[in-house]
């Protein structure tokens, strides 16, 4: 994918320059790289990430494509660790950038589709509704059941989600992903409003 440091990307007031650090950081900075995952560390992750953003970009996607450092847990862990975050970066970056990339290949898909079959009740935890995941091709996960009334008689909220695996991964991760997200007003809002990751 050609795009410049200063393309946009699905993450908010992040250029690719931002993303690439990040991944840099993420694999290669463990001390910097708390923030990502404890709040009170995100400002020093921040400041350290801005820096590396400022590197020559080349360099930069240089230290991506070499991977973790020999002493890294993640260099071990490659394909566990990496296979969703880089194809949500992928996204991340080829969706406003719709010229410079191509879709990710069906066989990474299937990937993709078994680690969301695996984790997709981590993901959605805080979706307080039913909640299915459908795959154009037919295949189907349901992540949270549905009850047959709320407490005050009405229907129980429920929502169905279908789309490509990495669409439906892109919604596990609160992304607007492009996904058709199926279901009544109310069910639709609780399901917009809810917070999605790991």
């Amino acid at each position: 994918m050609a795009v410049g440091p200063n393309a946009p990307t699905l993450c908010e007031g992040w250029t690719c320059a931002d993303l690439a650090a990040h991944l840099v950081i993420r694999e290669g900075r463990p001390d910097a790289a708390f923030g990502i995952i404890i709040p009170a560390a995100a400002p020093r992750t921040a400041r350290i990430q801005a820096r590396y953003a400022q590197m020559d970009f080349a360099e930069l996607v240089d230290r991506v494509r070499s991977g973790p450092p020999a002493w890294s847990p993640l260099r071990w862990l490659q394909g566990a660790a990496n296979l969703i975050e880089f194809a949500v970066h992928h996204e991340d970056i080829r969706i406003p950038n719709a010229d410079h990339g191509e879709p990710l290949p069906v066989q990474i898909q299937d990937l993709l589709w078994k680690r969301l079959v695996a984790g997709a009740k981590l993901m959605f935890r805080n979706v307080h509704a039913g909640l299915t995941l459908r795959t154009a091709d037919g295949r189907t996960l349901k992540v949270r059941s549905v009850r047959r009334r709320d407490d005050n008689g009405a229907g129980a909220p429920a929502v169905t989600i279908t789309g490509t695996p990495i669409q439906l991964l892109l919604e596990a991760t609160g992304r607007a992903s492009g996904a058709t997200i199926d279901g009544d007003e109310r069910s639709r809002a609780i399901y917009e409003h809810s917070t999605r990751g790991i």
